[in-house]
């Protein structure tokens, strides 16, 4: 049997064409040409499948590190509970909060406002220092700790070691006020 390829299309005959065809073994011809192909190549046009390819040990290790990013950025490191709420304060936020504590508690309050997700909360303002150093401090653990893997992830010499790091281990016990 003889495959020719023309115009995208597969013809198999018996025999093989020719006079009157015009014929050639080079696929780029085949808008006017009957280009003989092999049986390999025939099935390979009849049956096309994506060939999946291996990820390299970069493109492993970068999707890694992007799934530590997005562990550290998430609520199962960046939050703590205050009152039975799940909260998260960003640095700028704990910074300004603490200052306005300390302000007020240097003027003589004694309670101040803590909003939490659309709630007030009533809390002295010693607490609320308190709260924010403990938050502090656990944000700057996470920080080693994400630091860490991130180490560790760029030292994996083999993709299956890659594939088996967990980067989700190490991190502290979230506050709990």
């Amino acid at each position: 049997m003889y495959n020719y390829l023309f115009k995208g299309k597969i013809f198999t005959f018996a025999h093989e064409l020719g006079g009157g065809y015009k014929v050639s073994t080079n696929e780029a011809e085949q808008t006017t040409h009957y280009v003989l192909i092999s049986d390999e190549r025939a099935e390979e046009i009849r049956n096309p499948q994506v060939k999946e390819r291996e990820l390299t040990i970069e493109e492993v290790r970068t999707i890694k590190l992007q799934e530590l990013d997005y562990h550290d950025k998430s609520d199962m490191v960046n939050s703590f509970i205050f009152r039975e709420n799940v909260t998260w304060l960003d640095r700028d936020t704990r910074t300004s909060l603490s200052i306005t504590a300390q302000n007020m508690h240097d003027e003589g309050y004694y309670y101040m406002t803590y909003w939490v997700n659309g709630s007030p909360h009533e809390i002295t303002c010693e607490d609320m220092l308190n709260l924010l150093r403990r938050v502090e401090l656990y944000a700057y653990e996470c920080y080693q700790v994400t630091s860490v893997h991130r180490i560790n992830i760029n030292a994996c010499s083999t993709i299956e070691e890659l594939e088996n790091y967990d980067y989700r281990i190490g991190y502290p016990d979230k506050v709990i006020i």
